[in-house]
C-alpha cells in the first residue's frame, strides 16, 4: 500500500480494491437485513424522454398494483402514480382517439350470425335519432346513417309497396268518413226490445217498388200478417173444413139391418163386436228384431212372492238310469232329475272343483330329519291352495309330532289352518299312516303348505291340490 492510504481487514481478510484506470474503486457487497448477500439485481439502461428510441433496448419489468375496481388513487393531476391491473395482470387502459380524445366503448357480447339466443343476453344498443316527421340524416345515398324514431320510440320504416299502401288507407279513411257521417240513422235505427218505438225502424219495400214499409208485431215479438184476400173456393163438397158423410153404402137388408135375423147386416156385426170382441182367426208371422234386452218375456209372479196363477216351468228329464251323453262338449243338455223331481248330481273326482281352469296336482316328498315350518307347496302372491287328498305315511322307530298347516310363519295350535296336527309312534314291526280326504282350503292368498315335525323321524307325504286365483 502507498503513502496516505488505508488498508481495512477483519483479522483474516483484507478489503479489494479494483483497478479502473483512473478512479480505483473498493471492491463491496451489498446484504439485506439477515445479513444474506444480495446478488441479483434488476437489469436496464435508463432512457432520456423524447429522445430517440435504441435498438433493442433492455429494461426492467414492469409490475403492476391488483386493483379489482377502479378508483382515484392521487390527489392532483400531474401527480406520480402506480399503474393498477386485473388479478389476472392486464392493465387498466383508457382509449383515446387520434386527437388525444378519450373513446366510450359500448358493452356487451358480440354473437355469431344465425346461432340460438338465450335469456340475459347482454347486447349493445342500436342508435337512435328522434325524428317525429322523417328526413334524411346523410347527405348522398350509400353513407351511414343512424335509426331515426318518433316521438314514443317507434322506428320510421317504409313498406316496399309504400304507394299501394297508401292508396288503401286513404280508401279506407274515406270510408270511416261515410260511416261516421251516417252513424246517427243508425243509431236511430237500432233499440232495445219493449222499448218505445223509435221515429225511424227497420223497413221493407212496399208492394208498389217505390214506398217503403215498416213491419209490425205484435207484444210478444210475433210478426203480423194480415190476410186480405184469398182467391175464389169451388162450392160443395171442396169447401175448406167440410167433412160431413154426403152418403154412405146402402145396407143389403134395407130396413131389417136391425132384425135378430139379419146377422150379415152391418148393424148386426157391430153388436156382435161390441158383444164380444174382434175374432181372430189367424195371425201373421213376427221377426223379432235381434239385440240385447230387446225382447223381454216377463213373468207374472215376482222373485219371493207366493206361487200364483200358470207360472212357467223348468223341464228336467226324470230318469232313473244314468242318460245317455252327449255327442261333444259344449252342446245343449236337459238337466237330469229323479222321478220325484230331485236334481241327480254325479260328480267324478276330476271333474267341477278340479278341472280347467283349476288343474289337479300332486307333490310328494320324504323326510328324515326335524323340519321346523319346511315350505311343501309354494303358492303365489295371488293363488290359494285346495288340497283335495292327502297321503301320510311314518316309518323308522322315532316318535314325532306332525303338523301340515297352511301359512307364511311357523306353526300355532288353535290359530293356524292345519291339514294335519298328530303323533305318530312307529316301530321296526309297524309303520302307521293316514289318508285324508278334502276339501282343505288355505286361509289368504300366498298361504303356502308348511310341514313341521318335533324329532328327526322318517315320513313320506303326498298331497293332491289345486290353485285358485
Amino acid at each position: 500500500m502507498g503513502q496516505g492510504g488505508v488498508e481495512l481487514r477483519d483479522g483474516t481478510k483484507k478489503a479489494n480494491i479494483i483497478d479502473l484506470s483512473v478512479n480505483d474503486a473498493l471492491a463491496v457487497a451489498i446484504v439485506d437485513s439477515n445479513g444474506d448477500q444480495v446478488a441479483s439485481f434488476g437489469g436496464g439502461t435508463q432512457y432520456t424522454e423524447d429522445a430517440a428510441a435504441a435498438a433493442d433496448p433492455v429494461g426492467p419489468v414492469q409490475i403492476l398494483v391488483r386493483k379489482d375496481t377502479p378508483a382515484s388513487e392521487v390527489t392532483t393531476d400531474g401527480d406520480n402514480i402506480a399503474q393498477r391491473g386485473t388479478t389476472y395482470g392486464a392493465a387498466y387502459v383508457t382509449l383515446l382517439d387520434t386527437s388525444g380524445v378519450p373513446v366510450s366503448v359500448g358493452g356487451g357480447t358480440q354473437y355469431a350470425e344465425d346461432t340460438v339466443a338465450s335469456a340475459g343476453e347482454q347486447m349493445t344498443m342500436a342508435g337512435v335519432v328522434r325524428r317525429d316527421t322523417p328526413t334524411s340524416l346523410v347527405d348522398a345515398n350509400g353513407d351511414r346513417t343512424e335509426l331515426i324514431v318518433d316521438a314514443n320510440g317507434r322506428l320510421h320504416a317504409v313498406e316496399a309497396n309504400s304507394s299501394g299502401i297508401a292508396g288503401s288507407v286513404d280508401g279506407i279513411e274515406g270510408l270511416l268518413v261515410t260511416i261516421d257521417a251516417d252513424t246517427g240513422v243508425l243509431s236511430g235505427s237500432i233499440s232495445t226490445a219493449g222499448s218505445a218505438v223509435p221515429t225511424t225502424g227497420r223497413l221493407a219495400h212496399g208492394s208498389d217498388g217505390t214506398n217503403a214499409r215498416a213491419l209490425k208485431t205484435d207484444a210478444a215479438g210475433e210478426l203480423q200478417v194480415d190476410i186480405l184476400s184469398l182467391p175464389a173456393l169451388p162450392a160443395g163438397s171442396a169447401n175448406i173444413g167440410d167433412v160431413d158423410v154426403l152418403t154412405v153404402p146402402a145396407d143389403p137388408f134395407g130396413l131389417n139391418a136391425d132384425a135378430a135375423s139379419a146377422t150379415g147386416s152391418i148393424s148386426a156385426k157391430l153388436r156382435f163386436i161390441a158383444a164380444t170382441g174382434i175374432p181372430v182367426t189367424s195371425l201373421p208371422n213376427v221377426i223379432l228384431a235381434a239385440g240385447t234386452n230387446t225382447n223381454e218375456v216377463v213373468g207374472d209372479v215376482a222373485q219371493d212372492a207366493a206361487v200364483s196363477g200358470n207360472p212357467v216351468q223348468v223341464g228336467w228329464r226324470a230318469s232313473t238310469a244314468i242318460p245317455t251323453a252327449m255327442g261333444a262338449d259344449g252342446r245343449v243338455v236337459i238337466p237330469w232329475a229323479n222321478r220325484s223331481g230331485a236334481p241327480v248330481v254325479c260328480q267324478a273326482p276330476h271333474v267341477g272343483l278340479n278341472s280347467d281352469p283349476w288343474n289337479l296336482q300332486y307333490k310328494a316328498a320324504q323326510y328324515t330329519s326335524q323340519q321346523t315350518s319346511t315350505v311343501l307347496i309354494d303358492a303365489g302372491a295371488s293363488e290359494k291352495l285346495v288340497v283335495t287328498k292327502a297321503q301320510i305315511q311314518a316309518g323308522g322307530s322315532t316318535n314325532f309330532d306332525l303338523q301340515i298347516y297352511f301359512g307364511t310363519s311357523s306353526f300355532s295350535r288353535g290359530t293356524s289352518r292345519a291339514v294335519f296336527d298328530g303323533t305318530f309312534l312307529p316301530t321296526a314291526t309297524f309303520a302307521p299312516g293316514v289318508v285324508m280326504d278334502g276339501p282343505f282350503i288355505s286361509g289368504a292368498n300366498a298361504d303356502d303348505l308348511k310341514v313341521t315335525t318335533s324329532a328327526a323321524g322318517t315320513v313320506t307325504i303326498g298331497i293332491w291340490y289345486y290353485i285358485v286365483t
